[in-house]
């Protein structure tokens, strides 16, 4: 989005008007919005129009709007109205757009998370709440996928983009409970789960519960082995559910929307075992990732979470039991384009290793539906 030479504009002095109303010298502000002073100047000058972004940043440090600052010489960008996923989006903000239906779906695209690996392209800015300024095309951002789950493989389903027209797929790092929550309320296309059972039937019998009407279908993404992921070192010492009792490991534990923090409590449950005792139990944590972050960092000693991500960060791991994640969307979205899509893209990643390359990780039917009915299943 290249910078735009203007001819000097009769409200050249509206900027500089509201720089020096903020206490600001051109240094100082220059600083804030990340341009050189030399190119602020310019810009007082009326010889230079920033591109869309620096714009936004500008009214945001000054508190006007891009129209008051720049006028009729505004730098053009499509205008969408948008629903926050998160209703603490602050104006100012980078966002992942998705569209569902006729609506504009937005999700932060910074998080404690995401920035764990550098900034992203986001699509839009949050201009005020409820409106956005694209940063993209709409046909761009309207191609793309909000996928919520907690499988850090989510990230690989990122597709190559060919053209500015191509879609993105974003992952919403979330607990099964969130991404189902977000799937009702028609602000994510797919939704990923794991509660335990055997071939799927955790999942099964919590699409039941939320899905009675059997309107959504459910893909098999892979299959992974979840354990505890412990200190360096401390692995020898960890003998299960039981070592939690002593009250001697600090625990970094899920928040209570999450499949693993459901499968903590049954086997605390089973083992006798009061939460109260354990140190760290009341202060969980919304995803394996942060879990993970947790122990490695010192700040914890064990955390519930799948192999490939207790190897990543270090960390040692006791195998517990395998888990099926699978991929929830309504059945008319899976026949569509956009689903067809999504099943051509885990099928990719199935047969080219990009799956079972993960430690734990099994792809023998990715891609394939779990049947919802006793009928289907037999004949499957």
């Amino acid at each position: 989005m290249p910078d735009i030479i203007k001819p000097a504009a009769p409200g050249r002095l509206k900027l500089t008007n509201r720089r020096l109303a903020g206490g600001l010298t051109q240094s100082a502000l220059a600083r804030q919005i990340g341009v050189s002073r030399q190119f602020l100047n310019r810009m007082e000058a009326g010889r230079v129009l920033p591109n869309v972004v620096i714009a936004l940043r500008l009214a945001l440090v000054l508190g006007s709007t891009v129209e008051d600052l720049f006028g009729a010489a505004a730098p053009a960008a499509d205008i969408v109205s948008v629903t926050p996923a998160d209703p603490g989006i602050s104006p100012g903000a980078r966002l992942w757009l998705g569209r569902i239906g006729r609506t504009w779906i937005a999700h932060p695209a910074d998080t404690i998370g995401s920035l764990a690996a550098g900034f992203t392209p986001a699509d839009a800015m949050l201009e005020t709440p409820g409106r956005a300024r694209l940063l993209v095309t709409s046909a761009a951002a309207a191609a793309n996928l909000l996928i919520a789950g907690c499988d850090p493989a989510l990230a690989l389903l990122q597709p190559p983009m060919r053209t500015a027209a191509d879609g993105r797929n974003h992952w919403i790092d979330c607990g099964s409970g969130r991404a189902l929550d977000l799937l009702t309320a028609g602000q994510v296309h797919v939704a990923g789960i794991h509660y335990a059972g055997a071939e799927g039937l955790g999942n099964l019998q919590e699409l039941e519960l939320r899905d009675p009407k059997k309107k959504w279908s459910m893909m098999q993404f892979t299959r992974w082995e979840q354990g505890w992921m412990l200190r360096r070192g401390m692995g020898k010492r960890f003998s299960g559910i039981a070592s939690l009792g002593g009250g001697k490991w600090n625990l970094a534990n899920r928040d209570e929307s999450t499949a693993a923090r459901r499968w903590l409590d049954r086997e605390l449950a089973r083992a006798r075992i009061a939460p109260a005792r354990i140190p760290g139990y009341l202060t969980p944590l919304p995803s394996a990732a942060d879990g993970a972050r947790a122990v490695a960092s010192g700040r914890a000693d064990a955390t519930v979470g799948p192999q490939a991500l207790a190897l990543a960060h270090g960390l040692d791991f006791v195998p517990a039991e395998a888990v099926d994640f699978d991929l929830v969307a309504p059945t008319a979205w899976w026949q569509g384009a956009a689903g067809r899509g999504l099943r051509e893209r885990i099928g990719e990643l199935a047969t080219d290793g990009g799956l079972a390359s993960l430690p734990g990780y099994a792809t023998t039917r990715s891609g394939a539906e779990r049947p919802r009915t006793r009928a289907q299943r037999q004949t499957g």
